[in-house]
């Protein structure tokens, strides 16, 4: 997963929250238009129901490209709730996962390994 100066990843839930937003936390890498990386950074997030939430924003910098390492969405609200991921390019959206995350439970991606519960 990478994104560019155009593309950002954001959340979206099917449902408003019932009590508790979900966290969210991107951990990534940006690297430079030269091709060297920064050190990793965290960004951290609350869903906040129905409305599209930006969980990594596209780098400012034309020629600059981030890169999630990790991604973890943690439902501490007290109902069940289905999670959409996507990237968007402001006219265009593409779904990366579609997932119900239970209560008090972690839906994760890792680079190289994919989606799981946690």
């Amino acid at each position: 997963m990478i994104l560019d100066s155009t593309l950002r990843l954001e959340i979206v839930l099917t449902a408003a929250k019932t009590t508790n937003d979900m966290d969210v936390t991107v951990d990534y890498i940006a690297w430079n238009a030269d091709g060297r990386p920064t050190t990793p950074r965290p960004f951290r997030v609350a869903s906040n129901g129905v409305t599209d939430v930006t969980i990594l924003a596209a780098p400012i910098v034309v020629g600059m490209i981030f890169e999630p390492m990790r991604i973890a969405i943690y439902n501490r609200d007290t109902a069940d709730k289905i999670a959409i991921v996507k990237t968007d390019n402001g006219t265009t959206e593409f779904i990366e996962v579609r997932r119900t995350i239970t209560t008090l439970t972690t839906l994760m991606w890792e680079k190289n390994v994919g989606w799981y519960a946690a």
